[in-house]
Formats: structure tokens, C-alpha cells, sequence
């Protein structure tokens, strides 16, 4: 039986319902959590048409569509409100607009679904319904539509042109291929032959490669206003009648916006003049008046909308003091326009108790009957207990979301339990399903319970989070090069590239990698030696120094970093054989407590963890003291890593510690570890400044006796009088924020007892391959999938969007950073934000504040004492606060790449949506570095290189800590590309093993034939990757794969690239036969031409062979002995390299 079944039998359900299908308002109380959703699942299908939930906040529509999905089996839609509107910004983040038009498009569609909104979403100004789909378009295989209509229709729909579609509204054109990525859709890949569409595939973002063959594709609207020639020229012609009688306040606004409309297909801000664009106001209502509307507690709903209608009129009014916005363009609906639509849509208000709504005539009042069910807090004998009562009333019981523990536990009570699913109860059984909901509770008239983990463990709420896709950088990205950018070639040092160029020597047209060096030094690399080049980056956003192209100071320079890494890799060499010697302590295997521990986690573990688990668990039990160094972000479950070691090392009767570099940091894992140790009788204590000197001597007395199973502290842990007479682990926490004195504390501790090091740096792959067998190393990439992007807005600092996105998030119950970088004028900025906003607490926190003093401040905001923390860059290394979700960025401009992806990545620790605020001076002279920074910000709304290039930058830091703070200086030397590449050249030497790729032996090739890849076949930054891959090829089938590739993305191949993939097989069937040099040689009195083959000594096909040829093939081979074996092959240019690769492939069967 579905529980939907069982819940619809309820006749005062089925009234109501009855009821809202004829039309009217109708007021339904006794309705609270979970039971809203379950209500909204029953009335989407059984009307089987969109349904509009208004919820109070973001937050509270989150939570109901989360329940929702989880009855219904559905997909539930979610109508963000704008959080900046009426505010004009620069940029913004994508994501938040496709959800919005993905829900809209389900309504107009008439698709039976669920749609939940924030009641602030009520006030917007939207397209009318009949605007939304009006430009879309479904393409199939054999449709006519010229590329140039396909591109300039794909912009007005508000999709990004880009060089590789890599994301939800992005396009990209290459020849006759046209990759696009629709929000919602399936990337698409479109083939064309001249105006017709020849083939429909779809393609991986990731591999960039073709998968299944489509039938069709919808396009459809990115943004939901589409900026067509029709609506542009309507608000041009209305801004040039206001430009003639608008005050000169206005003109300076009026005139940029005037160039925008003209210019470009969607700008932000451009929605202010919808007014201007249709006849009519519409809002998210207008959409459902086909429909049905939903709303829960309407009286603090429209009490909530009130209150923001008047923060509105204030911007309003500042925006019109500034002269950004005309007098007589309103940007959203007033209250008594909103109350007056809402009267049309028939709509049931769900209260808990009842009230009165006298804002709308209702048709009806009716209650249910639900009530809560109790907490039980973990405890199964309680839980045991209610379900028999539940079941002697012979109910039906449904426990969603709990592990096998507690089914187990009922089984042995005899109690009846069923694994099924919420479609498939059975009668009075408890019945285990899978999936969460937020709240139980009990239908009595229905004999129905629902108990959810917010009941059973109500300490935290479990959630599944699958794997989602690693963060960092792919090799396409590492191995792309921009003019203007650094490189560093292994022979001639750093220099600066400037483009790829074609040149023309004796007919024959090659690319050329032209490279600026020191003075008036330039260099044109051939594309087959690319591989001799690489990205430089040295973690700081200082140039690097040029090298001259014949001074032999770059070999000094490479021989210094040499000498460095091979002696960093023996010490480490040394200290990992002699931790190996070293006998230390083997933990025993789990024990059912560490069972029950991990049962209790809240998540289903990544991929990543439990590899990194497994990894710590094994070391553990073996007999040689683990050294383990564990990296991943915040918030990717490194602590819990650290708990299931702290349990093991207990259950084996010895003392864990844990240090953490601050204070704060300390608090947060005692809470944490108590936490989850509750349920077992282990002592869980923390040592800091916050502790009073009695309370730190009772605790160190109870270590000393080994009373105390886990301390947590911080440096205060090292000192002399702590005494752990059993310590058996040591969890380190950020070990390269320590000073140096401890640091050697640690050092002395290592071989004695086991040590987990954790880390939130980002540790490149480079540097994991060449530490690898030498320093063990766990590293967690995988963020949970729970989690939101960060929603970023690049815009002119004003006071009104700093007070709008603090109330905004206030109102969530959340707290926000502001991040003021000057130390000499942040008390007036605190000052000023206290005027601004009366009511709110506000601490203040920087760097020359003592340290004792700045803890307690971190600590007071932690623990909700200040609502908004003023602060320098300080909290860039700092806390995990999911509460905090919102950041605003005061003169985002003077801050690095690095700097602001960090900062961004302060907020979203939580499942909640996080917003980031990049706010500028905007009316101040900003120099040309500032600009460039600016627009690097302005990519990171879309993710992109400022954000790759932010991220590779902290992997750099990453490595500077593994490594040491001396080995800094080497990789700003070299490129830390080149430097990981001669440690893990040293490691290997020092282990005794061989290069784990060996290179074909070079080939030198020079042949009469243009192989390049022409100007417009594909991106300029995508052509270095494809000339590396070429050269990095080591078999045939690589070369074959990349031509398929080739063909996939970038459609027909030009006969010069042909060629230069020829070339490729040529070089891999001419190393494997010994051939060290290809060459063309014209013999201009006989009037012959030939490719001439030298091989290496002792190499080539074998003599009869050769004769054997020679006989049958008279006047085409020639050979030679002289300095090795050397064959002519009579050949004509234009047959060259078939017949090449053919003689080759005879070679290769009769050779030595």
C-alpha cells in the first residue's frame, strides 16, 4: 500500500481538496512540517497541474520540497527570489536564473509538479507567461537552420558564447560543430552540412566526447527575459522620448543603458525596464492562474512582505537620489498588487493553529487531525517501547532514513519490520524506507506514524550525499596556454608566449610556438617539441624573471633546484625507512563499538573517505607507527576520518590527542567528537585559555592518570606538564600553522606513536605522484553533493545592498562576514555598518589584535554572540561556520585571485545557499591592473580560468607546506610544474625504479609536407593540448582515438592536421624500429626525390629483407651502411606519407 493511499483516505483531506477545486480561498489548520509536503504530493496528483507552494524563506521552500521528492517520487521545482533586487549589479552567478526558468518552464508547459517560492519572490516584476518559450526551439536531424541563425538565435536566448562548452548555458562553435548545453538538458553537440542539421549527438562535459545519438534537442531560454530586436527597439524608442524630458540626474544613467539595450543581448540590471518591454505588470502568480496555490502561515507571510516593501521604497528612493534609476520605472510590485492577484488564484492557507486571514474571503475552515511525535534521542529501548504501543492500536509505522542498527535492534524485540519502499507499506509492521523527511508525525484517524531521524537522532539530521564531480583543474586545462602567459621550456628557462603563428619555409607551412625571452631574445618552438614546455606558475602574482636564450645562467639555476630535491628527497627517503624500522604499537581490528560509531554517522561516505579510511585503518594495524598526512577541504569529512582513528586507537585502551592551531578550532572538534561520542563511555576533553587554571589542572591530573581517552587542544597540549601516559595516536590539525619550536615537538613524536595530519590546502596531483612511496598520503576531492554553488555578484559597493543582504540573511537565521581589508579604518566602518544597521551585533576582528583578544572575538561569533563580523582578510585561513552564508567583499578590486576564490569559500560550508557580494568603488580611477583584476572577479560568477588559476595557486601554497617554506624560493625558480617533475625524477633514482613512462626514443622528422592545424578548426588555447597529445602518443591507437576525437568535437578534419596525425603514426612506427631520423632528399641531376630513413646501430630490418625488397621493387629502394643503415624510399610529395607509413609497417615485420 503507497502512504499516499493511506493518507488520502482521510475524509477531512479529501473534503479540502474537494473544496479548493471548485475555486475560493480555503484556511486548513492543524498542518505543520513533513505533513505540508505530504498534503502537496496528494493535490499535485490529483489535479494534475502545477502546483505553487509560498513558503516564509529560501530555506523553509528547500525543506518542504526535500520533503516533497521524498513522498511523491517526483522532482520538485524551486523559484528562487532575486537577492539583489533593486540593486543594480555587474555580474552575477548563473545557477540561481536556470533554476527559475527550469520552474517556469514546467508551469507553462502544464506539467503536473510542484513548484516552491520564497514569499519575497511575490514582489518581482517577471516576463509575462506567454514571453517564457516564445524563442525557444527543438532541433532534429535534417532540419534546416543556417549556422549564423542558430548562433544569433542561441544569444538571444541568453547563452553564452565560450571556446568549450564546459557548463548549464554555454555554447561553442567550431566549423560545422556547434556544442550547446541547455539548463536541465543534455549537452548537445550539432553537426552541420552546410544549412542543414546533419546529426544530433550528445556529448560529456567532462571528456568532451560524443556519446548517444539524440532525436531531438529543446533549446530553451537561459535567462527568463529574452532580449529580442522587438523589445530592445521598444525600451530604446521609450529611453530616447525620456532622454528628452528627463532631469540631467538621470541623463548619464539613461545613456549607458541606453548603449547596453543596443549592444548586447542580456545585461544584469536590464529586468529594471520590464515595465518599458510589456503592457501590464506580471508576477509569479500570473503563472498559476491555471493552476492551484499553496501557502503556509499567509498571515506572517504577508506580515514578512510588509516589512520588505518598505526596505524596497528605501532603495527605491536611493536609487533615484543617485540618479540610477528614471522616476517613473517601477522595479517590482507594491503589497495592495500583490494581495489584489493573490485574490484571483484559489489558494489553501495551511496554519498549525487556527487564525483568522482578513486579507482574503475564504470559503472554508477545517483542521486535521496530526500530531507530533516525540524525541527519543538515540535512546532504542524507548523507540522500541512507543512502537509497540503504536502497534497494539494496530498502526502502521514508517521509520525513514535509519540504518540497520535499530531495525536489528527490533527484530531481537520480536517486533515485526519490513525493508521496502514509501509505495510499498505494510499493514501494521514498521516499515524501513529509504530517504529523509524533516519532521515526523502521527495521523491518528488513519492509524499512520511517520518517524523521521529528526525524532530517533535529533542531534543531526542524516542526508545522502553522493559523490559529485572532483573539484581542480583537467589536463586539457593544465596544458592550454593563453598568449601573454609564462612558460618555462627545460632547456632555455622562462619565457613569455605569444601566440601560436604559421610560417612558410620552402613551401611548407608548420606552427610555431613564438616565445618572448630576456631583451630582444624570441624564440619559434616547433609544435613537436611542446612537450618540452610548460605552464610556469609559482604561486604569487609576481612576473617571473625572463632568461636570455644563450646565457647559461638558466643551467645554474636548474642545477641549484637539482641539488635541492635530491637532497629533500633523501631526507625524506630517510625519515620514511627509518619510521618503517621502527617497531610501534599494531591496533587491534574493529570492534562492534566502532561499528556502532560509524552506524552513526550522518552521511553516506564519499568514495574518497572511504578509501582514505581503509588507508588509515590499515596503517594503524600494522606494526610501524603510521605518518599519515590527510588533505581535503573544509567540509569534505576529514574530522571524521580523525574520529573513526580516535575510536580505534581507544578501543585498544590508549589516550588520543588532538591539536589544533587555534582555540576556536580546538572548540569546534571538542564539540564535534562529544558529540558524536555521547553514546559511549569515552571522556572527551578540551585544554585552552578558555579554561580556567583549576579546571586545566583537574584536567591534566585525570591525562595523567589516564582517565581522560581524547584531549583536544591546542600548542597548550606540548607543553611540559601535560602528561599522557598511554598516548597511542595524535591527530594534528593544519600542522603548517604551527610555529617552528612545535613543530619539532612533533618531529620528536613521530616514531613513537601513531599521527594523523590533517590539512585543508589543496594538494596538486603532480606532487602526490612524486611523493609517492615516500610520504603516505590520503586526499579527499570529493565535495558532498548537498552542497549549493556559492550565488556571486560583482557590483558597486552601496549602503543599501550591504543592509539588504544582511536583513536577508538574518532573516534566515544565519550571520555574515564583511571583509574590510584596512586596519586603519576599520573602527569607522564598524561605525558606520552600526548606524547602518541599529539593531544588529556587530564584532570587529584583525590582525593587530592580540591573539588571546581576537580568539575570544572568533569564539563569541562562533557561538552566535555577534550577528555580522567585520574583518580583515584575517578569516581567510579560518573557521568552518555553516550558519555563516553570506559575504560581502568591500574593495574586491585590491584583493588577489586566490585571496577572494578563499574568501568566497568561507560561506556554503552548510546545506543552505550562500551568497557572495564583490563590491568595488565604482566612481573612483581604478588602474589597468585593478581593471584586469575586476574582470578575473567578474569570471568567477562563471567559474572561469580566474577561478582555475585562483585554485592552482593554492595547490602551490599546498605544496610549499608539505615540502617546506625553504623549497619556496626552487619552485619560483623553475615553475613548480618543472620542479615536481625533477623530484619525482630523484625519488625514483633514490627508490631504484624506473620512470614510470618511458619516452620514445626522439625521432627527428623533416618532410615536404604542411602539417599544422588551421586557424579556425579549433580555439587557439586548444591547440597546444592537441600538438601535446600528438607528441605524448606512445601507440598507435592513442593517435587513432585522438583523430576519432578530433573528428567528434571539431567535425571534418582539414588535410593539413590529417598530415600531422600521420605524421604521428610515422614517428611511434619509426621509434619502435630504431629510426632516429627522417628525412627528404632531391637528387637533382638523375631528377629524383626520396625519403631517406637512418636508423641507430644494429637496428633496421633484417639484410635478406632488404635484398628481398630490392629485387622486387627495382629503382624504388636504395641502402647505405655508412655511420648505420640508411634506406631511400622514391617517393613524390603528394604520395609521401602513405607511402611511408606502409613501408614502415612492412619494416616492422621483418626487423631485429
Amino acid at each position: 500500500m503507497e502512504l499516499r493511499q493511506i493518507v488520502s483516505s482521510n475524509q477531512g483531506i479529501a473534503q479540502v481538496l474537494s473544496r479548493l477545486a471548485g475555486g475560493g480561498h480555503h484556511l486548513l489548520a492543524g498542518v505543520s512540517g513533513s505533513q505540508r509536503a505530504l498534503l502537496l504530493d496528494i493535490l499535485v496528483d490529483r489535479e494534475q497541474a502545477p502546483v505553487l507552494y509560498i513558503a516564509a524563506s529560501l530555506k523553509d521552500a528547500e525543506s518542504v520540497l526535500a520533503d516533497y521528492e521524498f513522498f511523491s517520487g517526483q522532482k520538485g521545482y524551486l523559484f528562487p527570489s532575486r537577492p539583489t533586487l533593486g540593486v543594480v549589479v555587474d555580474a552575477e552567478s548563473y545557477e540561481l536564473e536556470a533554476q527559475r526558468v527550469l520552474a517556469l518552464e514546467q508551469v507553462t508547459a502544464g506539467r503536473p509538479c510542484l513548484v516552491a517560492a520564497p514569499a519575497a519572490a511575490l514582489l518581482e516584476l517577471l516576463p509575462p507567461p506567454q514571453h517564457l518559450g516564445a524563442e525557444a526551439m527543438t532541433l532534429k536531424a535534417g532540419d534546416i537552420m543556417p549556422r549564423e541563425e542558430l548562433t544569433a538565435r542561441l544569444l538571444r536566448l541568453g547563452y553564452q558564447r565560450v571556446e568549450r562548452t564546459e557548463g548549464p548555458g554555454q555554447f561553442s562553435v567550431r566549423g560545422d560543430i556547434t556544442d550547446v548545453c541547455p539548463p536541465g538538458g543534455q549537452p548537445c553537440r550539432i553537426e552541420f552540412f552546410d544549412i542543414q542539421i546533419e546529426s544530433l549527438r550528445a556529448f560529456s562535459l567532462e571528456t568532451q566526447r560524443s556519446l548517444q545519438p539524440l532525436d531531438s534537442v529543446y533549446l530553451g531560454q537561459v535567462r527568463l527575459l529574452v532580449l529580442n530586436d522587438d523589445i530592445r527597439g521598444r525600451v530604446l524608442e521609450k529611453l530616447a522620448e525620456r532622454a528628452r524630458t528627463v532631469s540631467p540626474l538621470f541623463l548619464p544613467q539613461l545613456e549607458q543603458d541606453r548603449e547596453r539595450f543596443a549592444r548586447l543581448h542580456y545585461w544584469p540590471g536590464c529586468q529594471l525596464y520590464l515595465q518599458y518591454m510589456f503592457d501590464g505588470a506580471w508576477n509569479l502568480l500570473d503563472y498559476f492562474a491555471a493552476g492551484k496555490v499553496v501557502a503556509a502561515e499567509t498571515a506572517d507571510l504577508l506580515q514578512h512582505l510588509d516589512l520588505l516593501s518598505g526596505e524596497l521604497l528605501e532603495r527605491h528612493q536611493a536609487l533615484l537620489e543617485k540618479g540610477k534609476l528614471l522616476p517613473d520605472v517601477q522595479p517590482w510590485l507594491t503589497l495592495p498588487q500583490v494581495e489584489g492577484k493573490w485574490q484571483q488564484v484559489p489558494t489553501l492557507h495551511l496554519t498549525l493553529l487556527m487564525r483568522s486571514l482578513k486579507q482574503f474571503r475564504l470559503s472554508s475552515l477545517d483542521s486535521l487531525s496530526f500530531r507530533q511525535v516525540p524525541s527519543f534521542y538515540g535512546q532504542q529501548q524507548l523507540v522500541a517501547d512507543e512502537i509497540q504501543a503504536w502497534l497494539r492500536r494496530r498502526a502502521t509505522v514508517v521509520v525513514c532514513g535509519a540504518g540497520q542498527q535499530l531495525a536489528r535492534f527490533l527484530k531481537l524485540k520480536d517486533i515485526p519490520v519490513h525493508h521496502g519502499h514509501i509505495k510499498q507499506l505494510r499493514r501494521e509492521t514498521v516499515n524501513f524506507v529509504p530517504g529523509t523527511i524533516s519532521t515526523g508525525f502521527e495521523l491518528l484517524e488513519q492509524g499512520l506514524v511517520v518517524l523521521s531521524l529528526n525524532e530517533l537522532a535529533p542531534r543531526r539530521q542524516r542526508e545522502k550525499r553522493p559523490p559529485s564531480r572532483e573539484r581542480g583543474m583537467t589536463e586539457g586545462e593544465l596544458q592550454s596556454l593563453k598568449p601573454g602567459e609564462y612558460v618555462v621550456h627545460s632547456a632555455y628557462g622562462i619565457g613569455q608566449f605569444l601566440g601560436i603563428v604559421t610560417r612558410d619555409i620552402a613551401g611548407v607551412q608548420r606552427d610555431y610556438l613564438y616565445i618572448r625571452y630576456a631583451g630582444k631574445d624570441r624564440l619559434y618552438l616547433p609544435t613537436d617539441q611542446v612537450h618540452l614546455l610548460q605552464r610556469y606558475l609559482g604561486g604569487g602574482d609576481k612576473a617571473p624573471k625572463l632568461y636570455s636564450l644563450g646565457g647559461g645562467e638558466w643551467r645554474k639555476v636548474t642545477t641549484k633546484v637539482r641539488e635541492s630535491v635530491q637532497k629533500l628527497a633523501f631526507d625524506l627517503l630517510q625519515l620514511y625507512a627509518k619510521r618503517r624500522m621502527t617497531a610501534g604499537h599494531a591496533f587491534s581490528p574493529d570492534t562492534p563499538w566502532q561499528r556502532e560509531l560509524e552506524d552513526s554517522f550522518p552521511f553516506q561516505e564519499t568514495p574518497d573517505q572511504l578509501k582514505a579510511i581503509a588507508e588509515v585503518k590499515k596503517d594503524m594495524e600494522s606494526r610501524r607507527p603510521m605518518d599519515r598526512l590527510l588533505c581535503g577541504d573544509v567540509g569534505y569529512g576529514k574530522t571524521e576520518v580523525a574520529l573513526r582513528a580516535a575510536m580505534k586507537a581507544v578501543m585498544d585502551g590508549k589516550q588520543v590527542a588532538l591539536l589544533a592551531p587555534t582555540t576556536i578550532l580546538a572548540q569546534q572538534h571538542y564539540n564535534t567528537f562529544s558529540e558524536r561520542f555521547a553514546p559511549f563511555p569515552i571522556k572527551v576533553e578540551v585544554l585552552s585559555r578558555f579554561k580556567s587554571p583549576a579546571q586545566q589542572k583537574a584536567i591534566l591530573a585525570e591525562a595523567a592518570q589516564g582517565k581522560v581517552d581524547i584531549i583536544i587542544g591546542t600548542h597548550r597540549l606540548l607543553q611540559k606538564d601535560v602528561l599522557l601516559p598511554n598516548l597511542g595516536l595524535l591527530i594534528i590539525d593544519e600542522e603548517q600553522r604551527f610555529g617552528v619550536e612545535h613543530k619539532e615537538k612533533f618531529k620528536q613524536l613521530k616514531g613513537s606513536v601513531d599521527i594523523l595530519t590533517m590539512t585543508a590546502t589543496p594538494i596538486p596531483r603532480t606532487l602526490q605522484m612524486a611523493l609517492l612511496g615516500i610520504r603516505d598520503l590520503s586526499v579527499i576531492n570529493t565535495p558532498p553533493e548537498g552542497r549549493y554553488p556559492v550565488q556571486t555578484y560583482v557590483m558597486e559597493y552601496s549602503d543599501q545592498l550591504v543592509v539588504s543582504a544582511v536583513r536577508r540573511e538574518l532573516d534566515r537565521g544565519g550571520q555574515v562576514y564583511i571583509i574590510y581589508n584596512r586596519v586603519q579604518g576599520i573602527d569607522a566602518m564598524a561605525s558606520r555598518l552600526r548606524n547602518l544597521l541599529p539593531d544588529v551585533l556587530i564584532g570587529v576582528v584583525h590582525g593587530q589584535m592580540s591573539e588571546g583578544l581576537l580568539e575570544r572575538r572568533m569564539l563569541s561569533f562562533y557561538q552566535g554572540e555577534f550577528q555580522v563580523l567585520l574583518s580583515t582578510t584575517i578569516i581567510e585561513n579560518g573557521l568552518d561556520i555553516p550558519n555563516v552564508n553570506t559575504v560581502i567583499v568591500y574593495d574586491a578590486d585590491k584583493l588577489g585571485l586566490a585571496q577572494l576564490y578563499q574568501l568566497r569559500g568561507r560561506v556554503g560550508r552548510g546545506r543552505r545557499r550562500a551568497y557572495a557580494y564583490f563590491t568595488y568603488r565604482k566612481d573612483k580611477v581604478l588602474n589597468e591592473k585593478a581593471q584586469k583584476r575586476l574582470a578575473a572577479i567578474k569570471e568567477f560568477t562563471e567559474l572561469g580560468s580566474g577561478y582555475k588559476i585562483a585554485l592552482r595557486d593554492l595547490e602551490i601554497r599546498g605544496a610549499g607546506n608539505i615540502l617546506g617554506p625553504e623549497q619556496h624560493g626552487f619552485i619560483a625558480a623553475v615553475g613548480f610544474d618543472l620542479y615536481c617533475q625533477l623530484l619525482e625524477q630523484q625519488v625514483r633514482a633514490l627508490l631504484g625504479q624506473p620512470s614510470e613512462k618511458k619516452p620514445l626514443p626522439e625521432v627527428s622528422i623533416d618532410l615536404p609536407v604542411s602539417a599544422f592545424i588551421p586557424d579556425g578548426y579549433m580555439p587557439e588555447q586548444e591547440k597546444i593540448y592537441v600538438y601535446r597529445r600528438i607528441k605524448n602518443a606512445a601507440e598507435l591507437q592513442a593517435v587513432d582515438d585522438l583523430q576519432d576525437e578530433l573528428h567528434d568535437r571539431f567535425g571534418a578534419l582539414p588535410q593539413a592536421l590529417q598530415n600531422l596525425l600521420d605524421i604521428g603514426r610515422i614517428r611511434i612506427l619509426a621509434a619502435a624500429l630504431g629510426v632516429k631520423s627522417i628525412g627528404w632528399v632531391t637528387d637533382a641531376l638523375r631528377g629524383t626525390e626520396a625519403v631517406s630513413l637512418a636508423f641507430r646501430p644494429d637496428r633496421g630490418p633484417r639484410p635478406e629483407f632488404l635484398q628481398q625488397l630490392w629485387a622486387r621493387n627495382p629503382g624504388k629502394f636504395d641502402f647505405s651502411r655508412k655511420d648505420g643503415l640508411t634506406v631511400l624510399v622514391r617517393a613524390t610529395k603528394e604520395d609521401v606519407l602513405p607511402e611511408l607509413e606502409y613501408v614502415l609497417h612492412q619494416f616492422a615485420k621483418n626487423s631485429h
